[in-house]
């Protein structure tokens, strides 16, 4: 998903190539949290995958990054930089993401993904709606 650049370092962040499927992409390299200046774009990872086994294997590899965890970002920089070919797992592909994003991970951001998703629900928005109004004709 693109983002304003001065939030990429709050992500991974790819950099990519064309394929010949709209909106899919080939991921040629990939960097967790970079400052802005070393991002090489503003595409950041949404932390949606679905990986090729061989993963794991790159994963008992991979030492321990950013925070001193191991990242499952790093273990896919190196399918996608790496030589391994498809056939081994190499290689990574990206979905060109536009639609509406919830980073849950951000508390703020949590309360108003509860909220706007609890007043789209047509099963709850009757009674939560009108609740909401009244709570905040409360609010000085």
């Amino acid at each position: 998903m693109e983002v304003e650049p001065d939030q990429v370092s709050a992500y991974g962040v790819v950099a990519m190539k064309p394929t010949d499927t709209d909106d899919v992409v080939s991921v040629t390299d990939m960097v967790e949290k970079p400052s802005p200046e070393d991002a090489p774009s503003n595409w950041i990872i949404i932390g949606r995958y679905v990986c090729d086994p061989a993963v794991f294997g790159v994963l008992r590899e991979t030492p321990p990054g950013r925070g001193g965890e191991i990242q499952l970002t790093d273990a896919l920089r190196t399918l996608a930089v790496d030589d391994r070919g498809a056939g081994a797992g190499g290689g990574v592909h990206g979905v060109l993401f536009r639609g509406r994003r919830y980073d849950t991970g951000n508390k703020l951001d949590y309360l108003r993904t509860q909220i706007q998703l609890a007043c789209d629900r047509p099963d709850i928005a009757p009674e939560f709606v009108p609740w909401l109004r009244r709570y905040l004709d409360r609010l000085p």
